[in-house]
């Protein structure tokens, strides 16, 4: 390397360290209280999947939940998803430190372990349902392929993933997990009919035989609960019918899952569904042709997977910050840390 062009690179590289230097110093202690006042004015909405008892690999456990929701009480003012999307479309900004709530797919271990929590401390929040799957019509993919690799007596699988060929271990719950998310990740480029077949040939190769409907702990709530729920201060929004990757679906397809679902729900439940959330969420997984539909279908609102500084800009694409069980990560994501490193990174 030259001598002009390390004397050229030498200024970015120490910009660098000293961003990485901040970052460092305000995650130490009670510096976090630093972040989260610098970061005041961007809102953090937050997205849940699962619950139960205790944590585990993909589950947040009730005390936790618990334990985080009353953090976010104690600094944070957490409103609902709607209240958040109306100051955008009003030209306002959003209150200082604000804070939504939202969870996605609509499992009945969200009625069973958060709701109680979120009803007990009068908190908010919005629950994303897939129709058929809570009509008990369907089972959602990425259960299925769960179900096939833990309920399997093979002691290792190999199985074609589109152009390779994956190999697993699976006497272990790490390798068993491994294989789900190897191949739960090959199912998001697939289309729904290939997702099925795909599903078809796995029970096949690992010798499982699915039931008809999800067992208990991958069940989806009932209408009845979430009639309950919505009663109680739930919002019940809509997560298509089925779950597929819209961008992969015809036009007539992609209208069907997004229109279809808000009907069904608003026929179950009798109040209007305003809010949307793409399946998968990630930037791939919906385009503007997906939003127009989820206008014209009468949504007020729709939000991604993914997160984003400008939370807000478009509020047919709202930015999400996924939450899991670790509690220093949980503290770093609402402070505003990952805010703040994207912002120093520009």
């Amino acid at each position: 390397m030259t001598a002009a062009v390390t004397a050229a690179l030498l200024p970015l590289a120490l910009v660098y360290r000293a961003k990485r230097a901040i970052i460092g110093a305000l995650e130490q202690g009670g510096a976090l209280d630093i972040v989260r006042w610098l970061t005041r004015r961007t809102p953090r909405i937050l997205v849940f999947h699962r619950f139960g008892p205790k944590d585990t690999l993909r589950v947040m456990g009730a005390d936790n939940f618990e334990r985080q929701i009353a953090y976010l009480k104690s600094r944070f003012r957490i409103l609902p998803l709607g209240e958040l999307a109306a100051t955008r479309r009003a030209g306002s900004s959003a209150p200082t430190n604000a804070v939504a709530i939202t969870v996605d797919d609509g499992y009945e271990d969200f009625y069973q372990y958060a709701f109680p929590i979120l009803k007990r401390h009068a908190v908010p929040a919005t629950l994303f349902v897939v129709s058929r799957f809570a009509a008990g019509e369907l089972w959602l993919w990425p259960d299925l392929i769960q179900y096939a690799v833990e309920r399997s007596n093979r002691r290792e699988l190999t199985f074609d993933l589109g152009s390779k060929r994956g190999h697993w271990n699976l006497e272990s719950t790490e390798g068993r997990f491994a294989a789900w998310s190897d191949i739960a990740d090959h199912c998001l480029t697939l289309g729904t009919a290939g997702t099925r077949d795909l599903t078809a040939a796995l029970l096949g190769a690992l010798g499982v035989e699915a039931p008809s409907s999800p067992p208990p702990e991958l069940r989806a709530a009932s209408w009845d609960q979430l009639r309950e729920m919505a009663a109680g201060g739930i919002e019940i929004g809509s997560h298509t019918r089925s779950h597929p990757r819209l961008t992969l679906l015809s036009q007539e397809e992609s209208r069907e899952e997004i229109e279809g679902s808000k009907r069904d729900i608003e026929a179950q439940i009798s109040r209007p569904v305003a809010s949307f959330a793409y399946p998968n969420g990630r930037e791939q997984d919906f385009d503007d042709r997906c939003k127009r539909e989820v206008a014209a279908a009468g949504y007020s609102l729709a939000v991604a997977g993914y997160y984003g500084p400008d939370v807000l800009r478009d509020v047919f694409a709202l930015k999400r910050l996924s939450i899991d069980t670790d509690w220093n990560d949980f503290l770093k994501a609402v402070c505003g840390m990952k805010h703040l490193a994207r912002v120093l990174r520009r």
